[in-house]
């Protein structure tokens, strides 16, 4: 494996809301009630969100799940990843499940930072308003098929239109796809890196 340096160049995190008005976050709810995310991504991440928006067709907005999380986060996502591998394929051993659940969450021991971990990656998707989300998976497909971003000839035509609509917009403002996961971006993370065959990262981990 290519050696690749983990450096972080000091950029502040801050709230996408306040940088990316035509980008809109994810709604959570809360004691009865619906509230908007508030997420964060490093300030370069930030523009570059403002460009993928501008790159897709009009009334279309890119919608933010997910970006930076705190350790706290991480860590439960990993478990939660586990526990459902775990449910799924009762026969295996713990080393494979932790190594299998490691591909769609990063666990904290890893010597390789999550991306979401630096403020460098964000998890995004397709709407026409916060409500009304473009259809972006279908239950066709075994679970690795579905999440997997090169699987346009299997997907629905529509779904497959607007997947790839999604992955040129974020592509041309300068993101780097994972490509077991449609829906995750990013940039300046180790991930990037080795994807992009940069020397070294712009982001480490942030820990809080």
């Amino acid at each position: 494996m290519k050696k690749i340096a983990i450096a972080d160049n000091g950029e502040p995190l801050v709230e996408i809301k306040k940088y990316c008005p035509g980008v809109l976050i994810r709604q959570y709810e809360k004691g009865g009630s619906s509230r908007i995310a508030n997420l964060k991504v490093r300030k370069t991440v930030v523009k570059m969100l403002s460009q993928a928006q501008s790159f897709l067709p009009p009334g279309i907005h890119l919608m933010v799940r997910d970006a930076w999380r705190p350790v706290a986060v991480q860590r439960q996502l990993f478990l939660n990843w586990r526990n459902r591998i775990q449910r799924l394929n009762p026969d295996w051993s713990p080393e494979k499940v932790n190594k299998v659940a490691s591909n769609y969450a990063v666990p904290l021991e890893s010597k390789l930072p999550s991306g979401h971990l630096t403020g460098g990656a964000v998890d995004v998707t397709l709407c026409r308003n916060a409500k009304r989300r473009l259809p972006m998976k279908t239950k066709r497909l075994s679970f690795k098929e579905q999440t997997a971003t090169n699987t346009y000839k299997k997907l629905p035509p529509k779904i497959a239109k607007n997947r790839k609509i999604l992955y040129q917009a974020m592509s041309q403002a300068g993101f780097s796809n994972l490509p077991r996961e449609w829906w995750h971006f990013s940039f300046g993370d180790w991930w990037w890196a080795k994807r992009t065959g940069a020397k070294k990262t712009h982001y480490d981990k942030i820990v809080n």
